[in-house]
């Protein structure tokens, strides 16, 4: 059980990181720095695939596709492939499936137990290939068919594979290998089910045209139980004999019936284990596989001939390569009649450490790509501690160092793990170091190990390396240490699972060596599945986190005698806090990978502040393309803090935040209805609206606006104001109508609400000039105000209205002028000119000559015009009452 759950941990920790390699802006008087950088063009990250192109080489990584030029070793270009796993990238984003990866690296449950199936599709799983036709396009097999592209990289269409290949069912699994010989695509098929009731064996070999179309189907007579043919490592089409290849543990060659006609030995070594086998056109096989001499496993290269005499195939051995400066397992190999590529992972000591190898035959050797070793260069880190000075130390995966950066973020050094102190196997074995967490106490450096579980720590004065704690690992049960703490002598370190009673399981490691648990005591409340992530001391107390129902857990401490509190922090469906801190004004800073943000919360928990939006950054040719969208994350799987500014990992975007926490929102006061009534439209009207604002902080503020009549004089402002001055501009308004609009206010360093801004509404009564009059009465309404009477009331003159012209004219704001010789009459409005003479019925506006029906006349001294002609002249609407003989002008007009 315990060599089963040691195996688990590995494999799950591998799988994890697979997985991820496939998966508000600060002000300026924040600080805000970001540390460390990744991949580059030329970077490699864990290749997987090459593929030789005449004097050019294909690889796949973590990143996409980049190529080089053989002859001179020089990177060209890279390019993504959609290889139709965007549906378990995006499946990453589900907190289940992390409490499930979790479980598996904990050693609490096997890889794979309990994940979806669109996260860990067991039952359609594609070797992605690369493959290259005699024009040097590529193909490249994926999950949702052959990808087909120019050697640049460019989509020219997209091949789907046979419609038989796809599981009928959740039983059925489908294996799919890809292949392409002399121009023509050949697909191998396993297909089973394990079901009682429908047993499946079926192995097919499908020929497809360019398209996708099926030329031929070929189903290999094998037996049921014949599993070697269901994970073959090879697979491939001999022209010449017109057989097909699979070889796993043994070479079979098989007909264009289905029939297995040779089975030959791929060594006749036992030490030898074939990982991949490539067929060249004169009947050669290129073996590559590992190595086994005791402990030690190195990838070795063979070549051997096929020999065919009438109905019989023996396999001839020639040569094979050799190098110690290779991995130990290797993973795709690519030949062609001058080059032999492939790819292997490094050794144990650098696991992660993939080479792309070429050798130009028969002897050259070289490596192509440049690992990521530059310095402050990082390859998704995650452990991390912090000094008394503020320095950033961090582990960087895949390799045996750890890169210091300042508070300021620059790279400073790297220091060299001692492997033997920190991950040596038994004393028997270094390997790679899987490190949890680090931390930072008295001068040194702490280190909780994966495999085997250690406990070391490293003086930064004297440079030397100390193993406090090694765990057995044929023995122990293995811990997931997510989170490390030194309080006095003891070192404490946090599993993620509970215990049955739903209880944190903490190590607690004493000055003696002695590792122990601390007893929790049972609890009300506490749920029996949780996923504990982090904890923090803080004097007499511990407060452990619970990532499953987003709660924090006060204990007094060192002796938890009863749960303290339980503090409920703010849950929803995608939420998963990974990680927190606590702040020295007591508030706590959590991490949520899945919402890419920072959160504060108070002390009884609720969210006072979020920072950060989902980022993810592309590889670029410079490594400044890190320093761009410092607003945000793509995974903050861990928050620390020192000094009140925290540091935060960017979780594949390779890089550290290391910011000023986000201050808690301001409390804002602010009037949030202004209704204002009979706003002139022919002058400007200012407001003042008072605001009250509460902040911890000198925090910054904008104002805007959606209507053009509405006139901000301060459109930033800073917690100290008072009031906000705007101006109604008469002039932009709608008249004799409800003008509304929008004030929003925002602030820079926190969030006010949902949508961030408040809102003013402003409700604006616009009115122009209302001019009311009577026939035959000498009293005139100007804006519902009595004017003093007429010493000539309006009267009726050929079926127009006539009305004093100085009247109307002054009532409009208009200029008269009249000329008693010739007996004219100016009036002028803005642009508008109307000229009328006493008697004539000829009048121009603006120049251009109208009749009237009425002319003006002089009545008791004074000269009448007709009303109508002069209001619509200007813009005015008439309305005139039958039953009243009452006349309503309205200027400007109403808009229709």
């Amino acid at each position: 059980m315990n060599k089963r759950r040691f195996f688990s941990c590995f494999l799950s920790f591998l799988f994890l990181f697979s997985l991820l390699s496939k998966m508000p802006v600060v002000k300026a008087d924040q600080k805000h720095v970001i540390a460390g950088y990744g991949p580059v063009y030329g970077n490699l990250v864990m290749p997987t695939i090459c593929k030789i192109v005449g004097d050019t080489i294909y690889v796949m990584d973590s990143y996409g596709v980049s190529y080089f030029s053989l002859p001179d070793k020089q990177f060209i270009t890279r390019f993504d492939v959609d290889l139709g796993n965007a549906d378990t990238v995006e499946a990453m984003n589900d907190p289940k499936i992390w409490l499930e990866l979790i479980k598996g690296l904990a050693g609490f449950a096997d890889i794979g137990s309990g994940l979806p199936t669109d996260l860990l599709p067991t039952n359609f799983m594609v070797f992605t290939s690369i493959e290259a036709d005699t024009k040097g396009d590529l193909y490249i097999s994926g999950s949702n068919g052959i990808s087909h592209l120019d050697p640049k990289g460019q989509l020219i269409q997209l091949i789907p594979y046979p419609e038989a290949i796809n599981p009928k069912n959740e039983e059925e699994s489908s294996i799919l290998n890809f292949t392409m010989v002399n121009d023509g695509l050949f697909l191998y098929n396993s297909k089973s089910s394990y079901s009682e009731e429908e047993p499946l064996y079926e192995r097919t070999i499908y020929e497809l045209s360019s398209t996708g179309e099926v030329l031929d189907s070929i189903v290999i007579q094998t037996d049921e139980d014949s599993s070697l043919f269901d994970f073959a490592s090879s697979f491939s089409y001999l022209p010449e004999q017109d057989f097909f290849l699979l070889a796993s543990d043994q070479i079979n060659l098989i007909n264009r019936d289905g029939e297995i006609v040779h089975t030959l030995p791929v060594s006749e070594e036992e030490d030898f284990m074939p990982m991949a086998v490539e067929y060249q056109q004169d009947n050669s096989l290129i073996f590559m596989g590992i190595e086994m001499t005791e402990l030690l496993l190195n990838t070795v290269l063979k070549k051997g001939t096929l020999l065919f005499e009438e109905e019989t195939a023996t396999l001839e051995w020639e040569e094979s390569w050799k190098n110690n400066k290779w991995g130990f397992l290797g993973l795709s190999l690519s030949v062609d009649p001058k080059r032999i590529g492939f790819v292997c992972m490094g050794g144990f000591e650098d696991m992660l450490d993939f080479q792309v190898n070429v050798i130009d035959l028969p002897k050259k050797y070289y490596s192509i790509g440049t690992p990521m070793h530059d310095p402050g260069q990082l390859n998704n880190s995650l452990s991390y501690a912090i000094d008394e000075a503020g320095n950033l130390y961090t582990t960087n995966l895949g390799s045996s160092t750890i890169e210091v950066f300042t508070p300021s973020g620059e790279y400073a050094k790297s220091i060299e793990i001692d492997i033997a102190s920190v991950s040596s196997i038994m004393g028997m074995l270094d390997f790679m170091p899987l490190i949890t967490d680090i931390t930072y106490d008295s001068g040194y450096l702490y280190f909780a190990n994966l495999m085997p579980n250690t406990i070391s720590r490293y003086n930064l004065e004297d440079e030397a390396w100390e193993n406090l704690y090694s765990g057995d690992m044929m023995s122990d049960e293995p811990h997931l240490w997510l989170d490390m703490q030194v309080d006095g002598e003891n070192i404490y370190l946090l599993d993620p699972i509970s215990d049955e009673n739903g209880l944190p399981m903490l190590s607690v490691l004493d000055e003696e060596g002695e590792l122990n648990l601390v007893e929790f005591p049972l609890s009300e409340g506490l749920e029996s599945e949780t996923l504990y992530t982090g904890f923090e001391i803080d004097g007499d107390y511990i407060y452990v986190l619970d990532a499953i129902t987003s709660r924090l857990y006060q204990w007094n401490f060192p002796d938890p005698d009863e749960l303290q509190k339980t503090i409920q922090l703010e849950l929803t469906e995608d939420t998963l806090y990974s990680s927190f801190c606590l702040m020295e004004s007591g508030d706590f800073i959590l991490a949520d990978p899945f919402q890419h943000q920072i959160i504060r919360t108070n002390k009884s928990g609720k969210t006072i502040a979020k920072w950060g939006k989902r980022v993810r950054l592309t590889i670029g040719r410079e490594k400044e393309v890190y320093q761009t969208n410092p607003d945000g994350f793509n995974i903050p799987l861990r928050v620390k803090t020192h000094n009140n500014l925290l540091y935060i990992t960017d979780f594949m975007n390779c890089r550290y935040h290391i910011m000023t926490a986000p201050m808690p929102a301001p409390k804002v006061t602010v009037t949030d209805f202004i209704n204002l009534k009979d706003i002139s439209v022919f002058e400007d009207h200012d407001q003042t609206i008072e605001i009250n604002i509460e902040a911890d902080s000198l925090a910054h503020f904008q104002v805007k606006t959606d209507q053009e009549w509405i006139q901000i004089k301060e459109s930033a402002f800073t917690s100290d104001t008072k009031e906000l001055h705007i101006t109604l501009i008469g002039s932009e308004m709608k008249p004799w109508a409800n003008n509304y609009g929008y004030l929003y206010i925002s602030c820079d360093e926190a969030e006010l609400n949902d949508d961030n801004q408040l809102k003013v509404d402003i409700s604006v009564d616009a009115v122009g000039i209302k001019i009311q009059l009577i026939i035959d009465d000498p009293i005139v309404l100007i804006n519902d105000k009595p004017q003093l009477p007429l010493e000539a009331s309006p009267f009726i003159h050929n079926g127009r209205t006539m009305v004093p012209a100085r009247l109307i004219a002054e009532a409009f704001g208009a200029q008269i002028d009249y000329n008693p010789v010739t007996r004219e009459i100016t009036i002028r409005l803005g642009g508008t000119v109307i000229q009328l003479q006493i008697g004539n019925q000829n009048a121009t506006i603006n120049g251009k000559e109208i009749v009237l029906d009425a002319p003006p006349v002089i009545r008791s001294g004074r000269t009448f015009v007709p009303i109508r002609f002069i209001s619509e002249a200007f813009g005015a609407k008439v309305d005139y009452e039958n039953a009243t003989r009452k006349i309503t002008i309205l200027y400007p007009a109403p808009e229709a």
